[in-house]
């Protein structure tokens, strides 16, 4: 049997801790409903406090769109495939050229209604950062890490929506 060589752009960063990344990711999601990844280290960031946001920019400056797969497709082969167009996204040509981890770059999974959400995500600190990062990028929650849950950002639209109106 003859060997194939294959010509691949995926950096080798992805290919090497990718495969990690997305296994744990896998698990987690389906044990618990989701889950965050860092690209630079490829697992779960040892954050204690602060807030993700989804609908991160990419290297151009455009909000990545977010991957909805429903549960019962859910495999390692389709996160897989959701997981390396996300990254590449995330990338520069200068990342993709030199493997150079993604600092401050993050992936997020998380579920509703039977369906799986992946989506590219910021950390901020700052409540009044994330809650302004997700109005602007029309979320419907930020993740609170300390709380360990999702604070639904519709009752500070309808605030919003009300002082308009007055």
């Amino acid at each position: 049997m003859a060997m194939i060589r294959e010509n691949s752009s995926v950096p080798s960063q992805l290919r090497t801790y990718g495969d990690v990344a997305t296994r744990a990711m896998l698990r987690e999601t389906k044990l618990n409903g989701g889950t965050t990844v860092s690209l630079e280290t490829f697992k779960v960031p040892a954050k204690t406090d602060g807030y993700f946001v989804g609908k991160a920019t990419g290297w151009n400056g455009e909000p990545i769109e977010t991957v909805i797969i429903p549960e019962d497709a859910f495999t390692l082969e389709s996160l897989r495939q959701a997981f390396g167009r996300m990254y590449a996204d995330h990338l520069t040509r200068e990342q993709i050229t030199d493997s150079m981890p993604i600092v401050g770059g993050y992936m997020g999974t998380w579920t509703d209604a039977g369906l799986v959400f992946i989506d590219a995500v910021n950390w901020t600190a700052d409540y009044s950062e994330a809650v302004t990062w997700g109005l602007e990028r029309g979320e419907l929650a930020i993740y609170d890490v300390a709380a360990n849950g999702s604070l639904d950002l519709e009752p500070i639209r309808a605030a919003q929506r009300e002082l308009i109106s007055a």
